[in-house]
């Protein structure tokens, strides 16, 4: 009969020390020949017909290491069923005494998940608050301006027309760098509205007052948070040749303009761009009420975390102790509420969610599935579900109040 004793170190840290007798050990070992008999070739005797004595010459050392570590593993699987413990990494092996027909022990130290147990009351109730989503009449005039200007015809100016704030300008334009071309440097034909921010402030403030066919150098310094490290501080020399000027004409907010996008009317127009703002900003509170949701059930709920997780999370993602604990605690939490919940994940949400990450990095489905599959983050990706659909309904039961925002 095996022997094994339990040690708590702590709610999340456990001893287990497990003995098997002499002769328990020698019936594993017994085990353990039938199956190398199988299959060892030793000249002088048929497969399957080595004695156990003969083996135990042969193979003596591969005898041991495979007896004892089958042992092992089949005991330390067993005390964590028995036990129900989930290690969150590898147990570790001490204490290790082993030789033929003489008892086995040995000591695992683990880290294992919490064992988390709350009512429901604790996460249904809460009391929460997000800000109107509903779309403002500011809203709704600037999103029909985008639309306006995203429809704008452009009409070609002729003579010694300056290039001023509105106009659009045709540019060819060629940067060095201490006298040598950089990556996104230079441009034929490139379209640039002045004032809208496109380039760099200093950039279209020289292109100011220039005319078609002019020609214009001038030095560019680069904000020292520029987006390419290589230009970050520097200050490089630029050649721009005006070749079109243009002025933008808005279409007429009109039932015509909104026909010629799709809408049966300017009324209809206007329904839709209020109702795509509020979705918009009701998938943006969404994130705010999760949050809120994160900081008082990890505040209301004990939940012991692993050291080594959380060195692990610090290590993986930059964050600090405070937050790495507390995104730990939040997974433990929402995997229970899952679990009271019965929360259940099909092909569907799976297909879902790659198809939102691929969204989100502008890159193919294919490739977001093949990059999950290849490092194993199948398991991930479900655990990620979970956790959501675990937040829908904790926001789902509680009492959430609309705030108005200033």
């Amino acid at each position: 009969m095996t022997k094994v004793e339990v040690t708590d170190k702590s709610d999340i840290e456990k001893e287990i020390h497990i003995e098997l007798a002499s002769d328990e050990m020698k019936t594993e070992r017994e085990k353990t020949l039938r199956h190398l008999q199988k299959t060892a070739s030793v000249k002088g005797f048929r497969k399957g017909k080595v004695p156990f004595s003969v083996l135990e010459k042969v193979y003596a050392d591969r005898i041991d290491y495979e007896l004892t570590d089958r042992v092992i593993q089949e005991r330390i699987a067993q005390a964590l069923r028995d036990n129900e413990f989930v290690p969150v990494v590898r147990p570790s092996l001490n204490g290790f005494t082993y030789s033929k027909d003489a008892p086995l022990s040995f000591t695992v130290k683990l880290d294992i998940k919490p064992k988390l147990e709350f009512a429901e009351a604790v996460y249904k109730g809460l009391s929460l608050s997000r800000p109107d989503t509903s779309a403002t009449a500011d809203e709704l005039s600037a999103e029909l301006d985008r639309l306006r200007d995203q429809h704008a015809q452009l009409e070609p100016l002729e003579g010694q027309v300056r290039l001023e704030t509105g106009l659009v300008a045709i540019i060819d334009f060629e940067g060095t760098l201490d006298g040598k071309p950089f990556q996104g440097g230079s441009a034929t034909n490139f379209t640039v509205e002045v004032g809208k921010g496109r380039l760099l402030p200093d950039f279209e403030t020289a292109l100011l007052g220039m005319t078609v066919g002019e020609r214009k150098e001038f030095p560019l310094h680069f904000p020292a948070d520029y987006a390419s490290a290589e230009l970050q501080g520097k200050t490089a020399s630029f050649v721009v040749t005006v070749a079109e000027i243009k002025k933008k004409n808005l279409p007429q907010l009109d039932d015509e303009f909104a026909k010629d996008i799709g809408q049966e009317s300017l009324s209809a127009l206007k329904d839709d761009v209020v109702r795509r703002i509020a979705e918009h900003k009701e998938r943006a509170s969404r994130g705010t009420l999760y949050s809120q949701v994160i900081d008082q059930l990890t505040s209301n709920i004990n939940v012991p975390v692993p050291q080594v997780l959380v060195d692990r999370e610090k290590e993986a993602t930059g964050r600090s102790e405070e937050d790495a604990v507390k995104r730990l605690k939040s997974d433990f939490i929402l995997e229970v509420v899952a679990r009271h919940q019965n929360c259940q994940i099909d092909e569907t949400d799976l297909e879902r969610k790659v198809k939102e990450l691929a969204l989100m990095n502008r890159v193919p489905v294919a490739e977001v599935v093949e990059y999950y599959r290849k490092n194993e983050l199948f398991p991930y990706l479900q655990f990620q579900i979970l956790s959501e659909k675990a937040l829908e309904y904790i926001v789902s039961q509680a009492d959430i109040h609309v705030v108005e925002v200033a």
